[in-house]
């Protein structure tokens, strides 16, 4: 469709101008400027396209105008929920089935920001940690409960009532309510609670509208990193994002060093475990120059043994033989002791 060319245009347009600005930055500003890119233009631009793939489904089914059907689905998409665009809900078999395709849709969506946020955009925040003094990383049970305490019931309450306080005033400032009703309002938008005062009506105009969208798309951001935060540093965890398919289709999450890193060729490995875990000089030839080729047939009547793992372990023998360049090779066998 026209829009949801539109929206692929403006997002791989903007793409290209973030990863122009940010060049000659450090990887953790980069990071966080990309960070702020997924969930203020990229998050928005996508629940966009797939409402206005829906909504013409959902007005034929059920009846209604494609403009009417487009707003709940940007309501179903951004979990507008405390902040209501609209109170049309399906009432058809066909509508109902297609909002549950949203859902399907929602999860998808969350699933691919939160990685994305909880993977490269916030590695360079994490990798330093010295005497667990990083304060998103846990590496002992004590620094694990203080951190999960203090980020959950201080850092992430205190982002809810400043977000609350600004938003809330705009929004109640464009629908003409005491700052209150706002605050509330937007207040159970971001902690997901759908919390408002008795007799707040949902926004009525088209500016307040809008700034519903904006509010339901930062809430988004706000759980989202809460939920990338909270689900893999604070509890210890190491990422490696080295063969993810992102780095196909969706290298610009990445900031300048992790792109580099990915696209150093990895180096061979030198030694190849074997099935029982160890390392054995069976899986490869060990070879040594020898001084000249005429001593090589005087190591043939040299048995040579050695132990791995102690008692009872790996026995490994090597029969030395000469190859053709004049180098002496010691071919290896193992069984057990």
């Amino acid at each position: 469709s026209r829009s949801g060319t539109v929206v692929r245009l403006f997002t791989s347009e903007c793409t290209t101008r973030l990863a122009h600005s940010t060049s000659n930055m450090s990887p953790a500003a980069e990071s966080g400027l990309r960070l702020l890119f997924l969930w203020l233009i990229v998050f928005p631009s996508v629940c966009c396209l797939f409402s206005a793939l829906f909504a013409g489904p959902i007005a034929v089914a059920e009846k209604i105008s494609y403009e009417d059907a487009f707003v709940f689905c940007m309501q179903a998409l951004t979990l507008c929920d405390a902040v209501p665009l609209t109170t049309f809900t399906p009432a058809g078999t066909a509508g109902q089935i297609l909002t549950l395709f949203i859902g399907i849709i929602l999860q998808m969506i969350l699933v691919v920001h939160i990685g994305i946020s909880a993977g490269p955009c916030m590695d360079p925040f994490l990798t330093e940690v010295k005497n667990d003094s990083n304060y998103f990383v846990s590496r002992t049970v004590g620094s694990l409960v203080k951190k999960m305490l203090m980020y959950f019931f201080l850092l992430y309450p205190s982002v809810c009532l400043i977000f609350a306080g600004i938003a809330g005033g705009i929004l109640a400032a464009a629908e003409g309510w005491p700052w209150a009703d706002g605050f509330v309002m937007v207040l159970g938008e971001a902690t997901l609670t759908g919390i408002t005062n008795p007799g707040t009506p949902p926004p009525q105009g088209a500016g307040g509208k809008i700034i519903a969208v904006f509010i339901a798309v930062i809430a988004q951001g706000i759980m989202g990193i809460t939920i990338a935060l909270g689900s893999v540093p604070l509890l210890g965890f190491d990422l490696s994002f080295d063969n993810s398919p992102l780095k196909h289709v969706a290298l610009w999450v990445f900031n300048s060093e992790q792109k580099k890193d990915l696209m150093t060729p990895e180096k061979p490995d030198q030694e190849k475990p074997s099935d029982d875990g160890i390392t054995s000089p069976s899986d490869h030839a060990i070879t040594n120059p020898a001084p000249n080729a005429s001593q090589a047939p005087m190591l043939a009547n040299t048995p040579l043994q050695y132990y791995a793992g102690g008692p009872g372990g790996l026995v490994y023998s090597a029969s030395p033989m000469q190859n053709y360049a004049g180098t002496s090779q010691l071919q290896f066998s193992h069984g057990l002791a």
